[in-house]
């Protein structure tokens, strides 16, 4: 990497942060919409569910009794589970109100949860007061939809604002030729789109704080990981999209076709990443498919840093997965780049 390379990149990078920041229009866009989201879903769901929500073990689908009379009340919903305790982090956040263990005669609650307070009591009037029920209580914070649901739009926001941002704007160059007279300059490929990952990945991790500040400014959210493994998840999950919207536009010769590879490549992982929704308990085709997005890696790591407090090390799998996407998708349209 000799000295004309970084010039030529660092002339290539300034110019296209100077013709983004004169875009003034898509920039409010790009800051205003994510926020419009959060909003809006923070009116929508208020964090109440219709009916209480308890986990159980598969097996005891079919028991009669008390513990039948218990579980099968049009109030509630059981999440039948082969290993009911693995949910006691939801329990500890909220998400569900009460496991119980009918063959040890135990139940497990929140005592910080008002749902919990009622199912235990209901439980016990039904049981009586002489079946030696064990109790357990663990303690936690309620996580909100618009918590859970935060680290996905800032996710979103970055995978539009790289795909339309870079690839469409990689065509819009070929089609005025701006990239018939860069060639000419004799630029290099490799030259050309690392300015353009370069530039747009500092616009991009600049307008992330921004949104992450004002908005927990306004909606505390529950952050309990680091912010600097935070920022490392976002920064690799930003590569990968910039890298995936170079790659769609190395070789695309117009707007339209571009619009809709954009379209068909960006809806699906919308779909998969769990932005708005859990895919718990979806077909195994779903969860496997899921796991080839470089967005959902990056989603939930960034749930699992700020409200499980996961380390760098927790994570790593995942940043590595995301790193090596955004590596081989780069290097790939390098090799597909045409000019003109």
């Amino acid at each position: 990497m000799n000295s004309l390379w970084l010039s030529q990149c660092w002339a290539l990078m300034r110019s296209r942060v100077l013709e983004m920041l004169r875009d003034r229009a898509t920039l409010m866009w790009n800051l205003v919409f994510p926020v419009f989201l959060i909003v809006s879903f923070a009116f929508a769901f208020d964090g109440q569910r219709a009916r209480f929500t308890i986990v159980a073990p598969q097996q005891f689908d079919l028991m009669t009794g008390g513990w039948y009379e218990f579980l099968h009340n049009s109030l509630i919903r059981v999440d039948w589970q082969d290993e009911p305790l693995e949910s006691l982090d939801k329990l500890a956040k909220h998400q569900v109100d009460m496991i119980v263990d009918p063959l040890g005669n135990a139940y497990w609650i929140n005592q910080n949860s008002a749902n919990a307070y009622l199912l235990e009591k209901v439980l016990l009037q039904i049981m009586g007061p002489n079946q030696g029920l064990v109790r357990h209580r663990l303690e936690g914070e309620p996580i909100r939809y618009v918590d859970w649901v935060f680290p996905g739009i800032i996710g979103l926001n970055l995978m539009f604002s790289a795909l339309w941002g870079v690839g469409y704007a990689l065509v819009r160059y070929r089609r005025n030729g701006v990239l018939k007279r860069l060639q000419a300059t004799g630029t290099s490929a490799s030259v050309f789109m690392f300015a353009q990952l370069g530039a747009r990945l500092g616009l991009l991790l600049v307008m992330v704080t921004v949104l992450f500040i004002g908005l927990d400014w306004v909606f505390e959210f529950p952050v309990v990981g680091s912010f600097g493994t935070l920022l490392l998840v976002y920064l690799a999950g930003a590569c990968a999209m910039l890298a995936l919207g170079l790659l769609l536009a190395a070789s695309t010769q117009s707007e339209e076709l571009a619009s809709g590879l954009i379209n068909f490549i960006s809806w699906p992982l919308v779909l998969l990443s769990e932005i708005w929704f859990s895919l718990e308990g979806a077909h195994p085709l779903v969860a496997g498919l899921k796991q080839a997005s470089p967005l959902w890696h990056m989603i939930d790591a960034a749930r699992a840093v700020m409200y499980d407090a996961a380390t760098l090390t927790d994570v790593l799998p995942q940043l590595g997965y995301v790193i090596g996407f955004a590596v081989v998708v780069m290097a790939l349209g390098a090799k597909l780049f045409k000019w003109r």
